[in-house]
């Protein structure tokens, strides 16, 4: 692994581990299932598809 891949992944590891200590699993988990709802990502791509309009997903870097 690249020395910027393994920073990455040593930095992702520490933020979920702060997180971990501001906040549980189950009081997260029972929030996100109370939400109003989901909003349908897939039917939001597909129906714009379906129209004829662009759908596109992307994500840009700089580098990686």
């Amino acid at each position: 692994m690249s020395d910027i891949l393994r920073r990455i992944v040593e930095v992702k590891r520490e933020e979920v581990a702060a997180g971990r200590t501001r906040r549980d699993l189950v009081s997260l988990r029972r929030e996100a299932e109370d939400a109003e709802r989901a909003r349908d990502f897939a039917g939001a791509i597909c129906g714009r598809a379906e129209r004829g309009h662009v759908a596109v997903i992307a994500e840009i870097k700089k580098a990686s």
